[in-house]
Formats: structure tokens, C-alpha cells, sequence
């Protein structure tokens, strides 16, 4: 199996590999991240569409590489559970799904993150809400959740939320863990034996 990875939005792709990395541990697992339109020096502009887009086409040419759309799981953190989200329900949709999904610190939607951390958010002002709940429960593929409990920028909730709304979906609190420190724990370890059972 190779896992498709879709990082935070502060996440440079030296972290993604890092991070993927640490998933792997010893496992024979296939490897893969993508720049987003505007960072690492890849070029454009980052719009929910865009990236999108792109996160189908980076999802179509793992699928060459592992032998077939079942053999890739998407794993997105923060904004990419967003974009890898989309991605899933997407691929579900053209009949080329996935063959899991993790996704780890995720949101509701943008405004909602907003209006936790402000107490209001005007929906005008999110061109790019990605409303992550909306798509969540037309997903139909293994899917695993993971939320630090001392989560300061998306709040926990979110991830209860969201997992709740995944037909099927496992949701795994990682405790004591913030926003920025989720993979110093058992999150990688929990990550790595959802991947390996879903693609059996």
C-alpha cells in the first residue's frame, strides 16, 4: 500500500516526509506528498478547487505506482483532512475510490474554526470554506480519525464531530497531544496499523 499524504498548512514538505517517516516506522509502505499551489516554491495560487484538483491528480498517479486506487490511503492533517476529503469523496464519485482514509486534527469547516477561536466568522469572508462535514457522511471506505485532546487550534469536538459523520469511521483521541505535536505520540504508530489492516 502507499500512503498519499496532504499536510497542514505550516507543514513544509521536509515535515511531510518526516512525518511520513515516522508512519512508516519498518513497514513496507509506499511514500507520497506534493507541494500545494504557493508553497515550497511550486507555483499558483491555493484555492479549494485547485487544490483539489490537484490532490486527484496526485491521487491518480500514486494509483499507477501501487497498483490500483484501493491500494492508496489518504492521509490528510489539519487543512489537508480538507483537501484529502474532497480528494476521497471525488475519487468515490468518478468509481475509483481510495482505499482509506485518515484524517488527523481535522475541521468541520473553516468558519467554524473561526468562530471557535474569534466567536464570530461571517461566512463572506471564507472563499474556501471546506466543509469537510458536508462530505463526510456520502463517504463509504475504512476511514480512521485522529484529535489531540489539548488541541488549541482546531478544537477536539471537531474530530468527534466529523468521525461521527463517517459512516463506519474509527475515531482515536491522542491524549495530552496540542495541534503542532500529534506525531510524538502513539499517533503514528496508530496510523500505521489502520494502513496496513485496510489494505488487506
Amino acid at each position: 500500500p502507499w500512503i498519499l499524504y496532504f499536510g497542514g498548512n505550516a507543514t513544509a514538505l521536509d515535515g511531510s516526509v518526516s512525518i511520513l517517516e515516522r508512519i512508516r516506522g519498518d513497514a513496507d509502505l509506499g511514500l507520497a506528498v506534493f507541494a500545494y499551489r504557493g508553497y515550497d516554491g511550486s507555483e499558483g495560487r491555493p484555492t479549494q478547487r485547485r487544490l483539489t484538483a490537484d490532490g486527484v491528480a496526485a491521487a491518480r498517479q500514486v494509483a499507477e505506482l501501487a497498483g490500483g486506487p484501493e491500494r492508496v490511503v489518504l492521509v490528510g492533517q489539519s487543512l489537508g483532512s480538507g483537501v484529502a476529503t474532497q480528494v476521497a469523496a471525488i475519487l468515490q464519485e468518478q468509481g475509483r475510490p481510495a482505499g482509506a482514509l485518515v484524517l488527523v486534527s481535522p475541521f468541520i469547516e473553516v468558519p467554524a474554526v473561526a468562530h471557535d477561536a474569534v466567536g464570530c466568522a461571517p461566512v463572506c469572508l471564507f472563499p474556501d470554506p471546506w466543509r469537510t462535514l458536508r462530505r463526510a457522511p456520502d463517504l463509504r471506505l475504512p476511514a480512521l480519525v485522529l484529535h489531540g485532546t489539548k488541541d488549541t487550534i482546531i478544537p477536539h469536538e471537531h474530530g468527534k464531530t466529523v468521525a461521527a459523520a463517517i459512516p463506519g469511521a474509527r475515531f482515536v483521541p491522542i491524549e495530552g497531544r496540542d495541534h503542532n505535536d500529534m506525531w510524538t505520540g502513539e499517533a503514528a504508530e496508530v496510523v500505521r496499523r489502520f494502513v496496513l489492516d485496510a489494505a488487506r
